[in-house]
C-alpha cells in the first residue's frame, strides 16, 4: 500500500506470510517535564463550519528555557553586528596594515610597511585600512545573506539542539582563527597581505556562519510556544543587535580600568572562544529542544505528528530555490521593487556601522570621539535590539493582516531614514544619538519587515527558502552602494556625504514605494501556493484540490486558503481538527462519487461496472489511444513444483471481494485463530482493542479496502483457495501485485487522481481512520506518525523510474493457515511473472519480516 492510496498516509504497510510492514516501528515520545504551565483557548472563526477550540498548554520551563538560550546565542554572536568597534581593535592589531603603504595620506610615513601612530593625531589606522576593513566586513556581511539556505538546512538534518551547538563550535573556531591571526602580526612572522586576507575572511566566516546556525536554533521552539511565535522570531533578529554588546566587552578586557585584566587581543580572543566552548554549548545543549522534543511538543499541538525532516542535499537546496523563485515570479514588479527598497534601507547605516570612528573624527574633530560614537552605536544597537525588537514583533503580529503589519514598518522606516540624514552631520552628541537610535531602529524594522513580507507572499513552509531568496538578492544588490560609497569615500575623503545620501536616495524612493503600494494594493488575498503545493496540501485531506479540501474541512474556500497558509500553528490544528471528524470522513466519500468518472455519469454503476471500465481504460497506454481494447496482462499462473493437491491449495485469479476478508485478518492477526499480525499495525491498532474487537476490524477494513480494490481495478489479485473442514472452499492466502507501468508516479494511486476516487467508490468504505471519534487520538497519533517516518514511496517512485518492476502491494495468509508456505507459493507465481518479463519483483517489508523473504529469495 503507499501514502497515497489514503488521505494523511504518506506510507504503507505491505503484508509477508502474517501481513508485513514497509516500516519499521517508531515511536515518537513526548517527554516534557513542565510542572508550571498556562493555558489558553484558540478558537477559529473563519467560513462556515464548526467552530474549533484548541487547547494548548505553554509551560514556565519552555519560558526559561528561550530565554536561556537567548543570552547564550547573543553571547556567541557573530563579528558584524559589532563591527565598528571590532574594526578598531582588529585595526590596532594590525589587520590590514599593509594597505597603508609607506605614507598613511596624513603625513605619518612607514618604513617597515606599517602604519604608525602620529604623535599629534595618536591614531594607529590610516583611511586606507579603515576602508578596507569596512568593505570587507560588509562584503562579508552580504555573504552572509547567502548562508541561510545552509543554516536551514544543518537545522532540517541534526535539529535545533545539534544544530545550536555546532553553530557554537564553528563560532568559537572562527574566533581562534582570527586570535592566532593577531597573534601572527603583532610577532615579527612574515605574512603576505594574501594569506593575511584570507586568513581573516575565513575567521569572520566561521565566526558569523556558526553564530546564524545558532540563532536559526530559535526555531526550536515555534512548537513549545505557539502563541507566540512574532516574539520568537523577534528574539531571532534582534540577536544580531544584542550581539553588539559583545566587542564592548572584549574591549573592556583590553582597557580594564585599575588593573589589566588581558594585556593582548589574541589573548581576549582565545580566552572567549574557551567560554564559549566550555560555557555557551552546553547551555546551548540544555536550553534548545532536541528534534523529538520538537515533533513531540509539535504532536501536542497539532494532536498529529509531524513528517521527519528530509534533507536532500545539494539537488534538495536546488529545488527549494527554485520553488522560492517560482514563487517570486508572481507580483515581480513589487518584489523587484521591493528589494530595490530594501538594499536602500539595509545600506543606510552603512558608514555608522561599519567607519563610526573616522565618521565621527569628521564631525567632532577630534579622535577620542570616535571611540566614544563607536560605542554609543553598539549600545543603543544592543539595548534598542533587547527591548524594542521584541516588542515590534509582537506589536506587528497582533495586525490580524500581514500587510498592514508590513506597512507599519515601512513607515518607521521612512521616519528613521529622514532623520539619519538630517542629523548625521550634526555635531551634537544629544542629536548624534538620535541619528544612531535612528540607524538602529531602521536596522531593526528592515529586518521585520523582511520576514512579514515572506509571509504574505508563501506558504508556512515555504516562508524559510522565499525569505532567504529574497535576503539572497538584498545581499548580491547591495555591492552596488557598497562599491559607489567606498569611491565617493577615497575620492572625497569625506564620510557624512555618503551617509547622508545614501539615506535621501532610500527615503525617496521609499515614499514612491509607500505611494505604489496605497495606489494599486498589490498584495494577495493569501500566500501563493505552487500547483504541486495545492496537491499536497488538499492531499492532507483526503481530495485532490483545495475546494475540494475546503468542502471536506467544512470551510469557505476563501477561509480554507486563508488559515491553511496561515503562519500560526494554531489555525493548522483547527483544520486539521475539522479533518478528523465523522463528517469529513462522509464528505470525503461524496467527493469520491462525485469526481470519479465512472460515479459522475448520473446513475449509481455497480462495483462490477466500476472494475471493467477502469481495467479497460487502465490497459490502454497512450500509445495506443483510439486503438480499441487493449488486453490486460492475464498471464498464466504457473507454479514451481507439485501443488495439484487441494488439500495444499489452488491458486487462481481473485477480486476484492474474495480476498479482502483474509487480508484484513491477516494484517489484523487473531479472527479466533491465534498467529499474529503486522507488527507496526499491531502497535498502532493496540490502543483500539483487541484484534477481535469489530471497531478495530472495522477501522483496519476501511484502510485496506481502497487498496485491495485499487488491485483489482488495475492490478492483480492472487488467492489461494483450500477447501475448509466444513466443506467449504475459502481463501486462505492473498496477493495483490501490480505489473511494470501500472502505477501512478510510482504508487498505487495518487490521492486526486481517477484510479483514487474509483477505487473509494467501489470499495464503499467511508474512511472511518480519520475520525478522531471512531479510532481516538492516540490511534491516528500512531498511525500517521509511524507511517510518516518512512521513505519507502521515495525509494520505490526513483526505483520505478530506473527500471521495470512487478510491485507486490500486500501479501497476507489468515491466522488459522499459516505457516504452511502459502504465501511463499504466491511470491513464486509474481516472481515468475518478473522473469517473463524481464523485470523486478519489488516489495517492501517490516524488519521482523526480513528473515522470509531472505528464504524465499
Amino acid at each position: 500500500m503507499t501514502n497515497e492510496s489514503s488521505p494523511l498516509l504518506p506510507s504503507s504497510p505491505v503484508g509477508g506470510d502474517n501481513g508485513n510492514s514497509t516500516i519499521n516501528t517508531k515511536t515518537v515520545g513526548i517527554n516534557i517535564e513542565d510542572q508550571s504551565s498556562s493555558d489558553f483557548d484558540y478558537r477559529l472563526d473563519g467560513g462556515p463550519g464548526d467552530e474549533g477550540v484548541v487547547k494548548v498548554t505553554e509551560s514556565l520551563t519552555s519560558w526559561v528555557r528561550l530565554l536561556l538560550f537567548f543570552v547564550v546565542a547573543s553571547a556567541s554572536g557573530g563579528v558584524v553586528p559589532g563591527q565598528n568597534v571590532y574594526n578598531r581593535l582588529f585595526c590596532e592589531a594590525g589587520v590590514f596594515a599593509y594597505a597603508c603603504g609607506d605614507d598613511d595620506g596624513v603625513g605619518n610615513t612607514t618604513t617597515d610597511g606599517k602604519y604608525h601612530e602620529d604623535e599629534e593625531d595618536n591614531d594607529s589606522c590610516c583611511p586606507a585600512q579603515w576602508l578596507l576593513l569596512a568593505n570587507v566586513m560588509n562584503a562579508l556581511s552580504c555573504l552572509m545573506a547567502f548562508s541561510f539556505f545552509a543554516a536551514g538546512l544543518l537545522f532540517d538534518m541534526l535539529g535545533g539542539r545539534l544544530a545550536g551547538a555546532a553553530g557554537c563550535l564553528v563560532n568559537a573556531l572562527g574566533f581562534v582563527v582570527l586570535a592566532l591571526l593577531t597573534g601572527m602580526l603583532g610577532t615579527d612572522a612574515e605574512l603576505s597581505p594574501a594569506a593575511e586576507t584570507a586568513s581573516f575572511v575565513v575567521g569572520v566566516l566561521l565566526v558569523d556562519v556558526g553564530s546564524m546556525v545558532t540563532n536559526i536554533s530559535f526555531y526550536g521552539f515555534l512548537w513549545h510556544l505557539p502563541r507566540q511565535q512574532a516574539l520568537i522570531l523577534s528574539l531571532s533578529n534582534c540577536v544580531m543587535n544584542v550581539a553588539a554588546f559583545v566587542p564592548l566587552a572584549l574591549r573592556a578586557f583590553l582597557d580594564g580600568s585599575g588593573r589589566i585584566l588581558l594585556r593582548s587581543l589574541p589573548a581576549v580572543l582565545s580566552l572567549y572562544a574557551v567560554v564559549i566552548i566550555l560555557v555557551a554549548t552546553p547551555m546551548c545543549w540544555f536550553a534548545v529542544p532536541s528534534m523529538e522534543e520538537y515533533r513531540g511538543r509539535a504532536m501536542e499541538v497539532l494532536s498529529l505528528p509531524i513528517p521527519a525532516r528530509k534533507v536532500r542535499g545539494m539537488r534538495g537546496a536546488v529545488d527549494m530555490v527554485k520553488k522560492a523563485w517560482q514563487i517570486l515570479e508572481h507580483h515581480a514588479r513589487l518584489h523587484l521593487f521591493t528589494i530595490v527598497v530594501g538594499t536602500l534601507t539595509w545600506m543606510a547605516p552603512f558608514v555608522y556601522m561599519t567607519m563610526t570612528d573616522p565618521m565621527a573624527r569628521e564631525v567632532f574633530g577630534t579622535v577620542e570621539s570616535g571611540e566614544r560614537l563607536a560605542t554609543m552605536y553598539n549600545v543603543c544597537n544592543g539595548y534598542l535590539g533587547l527591548v524594542l525588537g521584541p516588542l515590534l514583533g509582537v506589536v506587528v503580529d497582533r495586525f490580524r493582516r500581514p500587510q498592514n503589519g508590513v506597512e507599519l514598518m515601512g513607515y518607521i522606516i521612512v521616519v528613521t531614514l529622514a532623520l539619519i540624514a538630517t542629523l548625521c552631520a550634526v555635531p551634537s552628541w544629544t542629536l548624534q544619538m538620535v541619528a544612531v537610535s535612528s540607524s538602529t531602529v531602521c536596522q531593526i524594522c528592515m529586518m521585520l519587515f523582511m520576514v512579514r513580507y515572506a509571509i504574505i507572499f508563501a506558504p508556512p513552509d515555504r516562508v524559510g527558502s522565499v525569505t532567504g531568496l529574497f535576503v539572497a538578492g538584498l545581499g548580491a544588490l547591495s555591492f552596488v552602494p557598497i562599491i559607489a560609497m567606498s569611491v565617493d569615500i577615497a575620492l572625497n575623503g569625506s564620510y557624512v556625504q555618503p551617509q547622508r545620501w545614501i539615506c535621501i536616495v532610500g527615503l525617496v524612493a521609499w515614499i514612491a514605494y509607500i505611494v505604489y503600494v496605497k495606489r494599486t494594493s498589490p498584495w494577495p488575498g493569501s500566500p501563493v501556493l505552487l500547483p504541486e503545493d495545492e496537491r499536497k496540501l488538499a492531499k492532507v485531506y483526503g481530495v485532490g484540490t483545495i475546494e475540494d479540501a475546503a468542502y471536506v474541512s467544512g470551510k469557505s474556500i476563501p477561509a480554507f486558503r486563508r488559515l491553511s497558509s496561515s503562519s500560526n500553528v494554531l489555525d493548522q490544528r483547527a483544520l486539521l481538527d475539522a479533518a478528523f471528524t465523522g463528517g469529513a470522513a462522509e464528505r470525503i466519500m461524496e467527493v469520491a462519487r462525485r469526481r470519479s468518472s465512472i460515479g459522475s455519469t448520473g446513475s449509481t454503476p455497480s462495483t462490477t461496472e466500476i472494475i471493467t471500465a477502469l481495467r479497460h481504460r487502465s490497459s490502454i497506454g497512450p500509445e495506443h489511444e483510439g486503438d480499441g481494447e487493449v488486453p490486460f496482462p492475464q498471464y498464466p499462473i504457473v507454479e514451481d513444483g507439485n501443488s495439484s493437491n487441494t488439500n495444499s491449495g489452488t491458486i487462481r485469479r481473485g477480486t476484492a471481494a474474495t480476498s479482502l476478508d483474509c487480508i484484513v485478518v491477516a494484517f489484523n492477526g487473531h479472527g479466533g485463530f491465534g498467529g499474529r499480525g503486522e507488527p507496526s499495525l499491531q502497535w498502532v491498532m493496540e490502543t483500539v482493542g483487541e484484534p477481535d474487537d469489530p471497531k478495530r476490524i472495522a477501522i483496519i477494513r476501511s484502510v485496506l479496502s481502497p487498496m485491495v480494490f485499487c488491485a483489482e481495478l488495475v492490478g492483480t489479485i492472487l488467492e489461494m483457495r483450500i477447501v475448509d473442514e466444513d466443506g467449504r472452499e475459502v481463501t486462505a492466502a492473498a496477493c495483490t501485485a501490480f505489473h511494470p507501468g501500472s502505477l501512478e508516479n510510482g504508487t498505487i494511486m495518487e490521492t486526486g487522481s481517477d484510479r483514487y476516487y474509483c477505487s473509494l467508490t467501489a470499495s464503499k468504505e467511508v474512511p472511518i481512520f480519520m475520525d478522531r471519534n471512531v479510532c481516538g487520538e492516540k490511534m491516528i497519533q500512531r498511525f500517521v506518525g509511524v507511517l510518516q517516518d518512512s521513505v519507502w514511496d521515495d525509494k520505490r517512485r526513483e526505483y520505478a523510474a530506473k527500471k521495470p518492476m512487478w510491485y507486490i502491494g500486500s501479501l497476507g495468509t489468515h491466522p488459522k493457515f499459516q505457516g504452511r508456505g502459502l504465501a511463499r507459493r504466491l511470491l513464486s507465481v509474481a516472481a515468475n511473472w518478473a522473469r517473463r518479463d524481464g523485470a523486478d519483483c519489488y516489495l517492501e517489508c517490516s524488519e521482523e519480516n526480513v528473515p522470509f523473504y531472505e528464504r524465499v529469495s
